[in-house]
């Protein structure tokens, strides 16, 4: 069960503490995710969905730029996506099913057939009362060529600011940051064919990130995903 690369690419942006380091005027650091997954594949349990896709997300969030880091319950990397915003191209890798291969798509690539935005409710998480925006998007499913309905929320925190600008280039994305010129603590994919997943935030941290971290592994066989 691979993940459909459109989906990923919205993906960027109580329960545990808020960890702070010294802020700048932009958020810089690392956002950790607890998943909860919802299949909806007959024949399999959401656990399966979250061993598979993910238990958990790690963010790591720098002038735009930012890996994340999808792990199993057993603390294992899955598959980690990477964009990086001088070249405005998404690097998907996955450890699992091809370890070999970094799929690779530009950030302006329009991936759907159609794409609807409007604002939603308003949630607090972490302490902070987060504003989100609600995405439907149409598009054609990659497994039986049948036409479904993407819903996505996306609940952004005024208290991790980024800069709108580093957005300007990205499907979608462009006409979603400046509503709201921050990170998402907590965000819900729904595919029907699928599985609904809800990221939430447990924890936060200011923190400077190096840039080893978006490095590629050169050794890697990279490949354009087909629109």
């Amino acid at each position: 069960m691979k993940r459909y690369p459109a989906v990923i690419l919205f993906v960027l942006y109580g329960a545990a503490g808020f960890c702070q380091n010294t802020k700048g005027k932009y958020f810089e650091g690392i956002v950790d995710y607890e998943i909860k997954a919802e299949s909806h594949m007959p024949g399999v349990s959401d656990n399966e969905v979250r061993e598979r896709l993910g238990s958990k997300l790690r963010l790591h969030y720098k002038n735009g730029t930012y890996m994340r880091e999808y792990i199993d319950g057993a603390g294992y990397t899955l598959n980690r996506t990477y964009y990086i915003r001088d070249k405005n191209v998404m690097y998907m890798h996955n450890l699992m099913d091809a370890p070999d291969t970094l799929y690779m798509l530009s950030g302006s690539d329009e991936l759907f057939l159609n794409y609807a935005i409007r604002k939603g409710e308003t949630e607090r998480i972490l302490g902070v009362d987060c504003p989100s925006m609600v995405i439907t998007a149409k598009h054609i499913s990659p497994y039986t060529a049948d036409t479904t309905i993407l819903s996505m929320i996306y609940y952004f925190s005024p208290d991790l600011p980024v800069d709108p600008a580093w957005s300007k280039d990205v499907y979608i994305w462009k006409n979603v940051i400046p509503e709201y010129k921050s990170i998402a603590t907590k965000f819900i994919e729904d595919d029907p064919m699928l599985a609904k997943q809800t990221f939430t935030a447990v924890k936060v941290t200011w923190q400077p990130v190096p840039d080893e971290i978006f490095k590629l592994d050169p050794k890697l066989v990279q490949v354009k995903v087909p629109k």
